[in-house]
């Protein structure tokens, strides 16, 4: 009788052992996604080959080092954009001098010229980096890939048209993962400083 409660014992400690080795990274998953204002996501960043206002090409691979946070808009956005685009400026501000990066990609390159987004880029500080991308169906598949799909509304011909968007802004460390997600325009610019703080802190613990 003893040596089979010996053995019970023995079976139900090796079970709770295997429990805590295979839930541990789960948990310690979970620890890290707390205290943050943006949505955890934690996922490989699409990659792309776009053009930028100035007409370079441009990649991930391109910014070595560095922290990015992607939004796609455009310039004839109803003022939705324009929000994000003052958050991320006040952002940059603050961060100046750390290697961040802002890349704005439009989803508009019809109507949205080079030359208008290189000075969108101008205004908004040295920071900034404006992607124009080559066709409609080019950025549309990347926003999908981003899961930010979006779509035209209104009158095409008459060059009047809204694009319905989510407007996230997506923070991608260095090692070219987006692990935070902003999702509409009520963000702080000190709440997406202070995450960014804490995802540096979290890399140099590593």
């Amino acid at each position: 009788m003893q040596d089979k409660r010996k053995t019970g014992w023995a079976v139900a400690l090796i079970s709770l052992l295997l429990l805590v080795a295979v839930g541990f990274p789960t948990l310690q998953s979970l620890i890290q996604q707390q205290g943050y204002h943006g949505r955890w996501l934690d996922v490989p960043a699409p990659d792309f080959k776009l053009t930028t206002s100035a007409g370079v090409t441009l990649g991930l691979e391109d910014f070595p080092n560095q922290t990015l946070l992607v939004y796609f808009g455009y310039l004839h956005c109803d003022g939705f954009c324009q929000n994000q685009w003052v958050t991320l400026f006040h952002v940059m501000q603050h961060l100046k001098n750390h290697p961040v990066k802002v890349i704005l990609i439009t989803m508009d390159p019809e109507r949205d010229s080079e030359a208008d987004l290189n000075t969108l880029s101008h205004n908004l500080g040295e920071g900034f980096v404006s992607i124009r991308g080559h066709s409609l169906a080019q950025v549309q598949t990347l926003a999908n890939a981003y899961l930010a799909p979006f779509s035209k509304q209104g009158a095409w011909q008459e060059n009047t048209y809204k694009i319905e968007h989510s407007g996230d802004i997506f923070m991608i460390t260095p090692d070219k993962r987006i692990k935070l997600v902003y999702s509409g325009d009520k963000w702080r610019y000190d709440q997406l400083i202070d995450d960014y703080q804490k995802l540096m802190t979290l890399e140099e613990h590593k």
